[in-house]
């Protein structure tokens, strides 16, 4: 049980409203997506630290093991504002994923809440994937995220920045898309595939062209808490 845990107040509201009922003040948040899951939450306050331990806290790297390197999360700890879930529907439960961590540009982000605690000395952070071979409750291997910056041991290519179209939203990051690329479905394909491995294997690719009629009038949220993928009814003519 977390000794610093804390309920958030309507006084102390960063990222909820203030509720009131006849007998509380509470600090109230929700979300509702485009397939149809939602959660409803108040906010609270714990201290918490990237990386580490996952099932015990830790002490200060000073008055531990020096030789362990995990140990230098409790370092980086800050006190987190958060949601903590009163209603959630099934999806949320039925998948690996039980939660969302907000990465949006939002006071109430995990990075710009590093920032604001001096954690990091960048307003940045870089999310590496790459496809795991299973999924499990217990944690499954899933890429790197970076907080703070980027780290260009992880690149096997340069790194191409997307524009962020006028008039986008301040929360989340859009660009607009060109084109799709498609691995075509002649022969086997391994599902753990790589762009070197399609590039050395010279597997047939088929390029969906946006064209006019979609490129400048469609926008594409690029969204990591997302399990779907949805395309504007504008990629439609181009798909047929």
């Amino acid at each position: 049980k977390s000794t610093t845990f804390k309920k958030q107040g309507c006084e102390d509201c960063n990222i909820g409203k203030c509720e009131k009922d006849d007998k509380v003040q509470y600090c109230f948040m929700k979300a509702a997506y485009v397939d149809g899951n939602n959660w409803a939450a108040f906010e609270a306050q714990d201290r918490v630290y990237p990386g580490g331990k996952h099932d015990e806290p830790i002490e200060p790297a000073s008055e531990s093991d020096p030789a362990d390197s995990s140990l230098l999360a409790a370092d980086l700890a800050f006190d987190m504002k958060f949601g903590c879930e009163l209603i959630v529907s099934e999806r949320f439960t039925e998948q690996v994923s039980d939660g969302i961590m907000g990465m949006g540009n939002h006071k109430g982000a995990l990075w710009r809440q590093m920032y604001a605690a001096e954690k990091i000395d960048k307003q940045m952070f870089s999310l590496c994937l790459l496809r795991g071979k299973d999924a499990s409750k217990e944690g499954t291997e899933a890429g790197v995220m970076t907080m703070g910056g980027f780290d260009e041991n992880l690149w096997n290519t340069p790194i191409v920045y997307a524009h962020n179209p006028a008039g986008s939203s301040d929360i989340m990051y859009m660009t607009q898309i060109r084109a799709i690329h498609l691995l075509s479905d002649e022969g086997s394909v391994d599902l753990h595939f790589s762009v070197k491995d399609i590039l050395r294997d010279k597997q047939t690719i088929k390029k969906v062209d946006a064209g006019d009629q979609v490129y400048g009038k469609a926008t594409a949220i690029i969204d990591s808490g997302s399990t779907m993928t949805y395309l504007s009814h504008a990629f439609k003519e181009p798909f047929l």
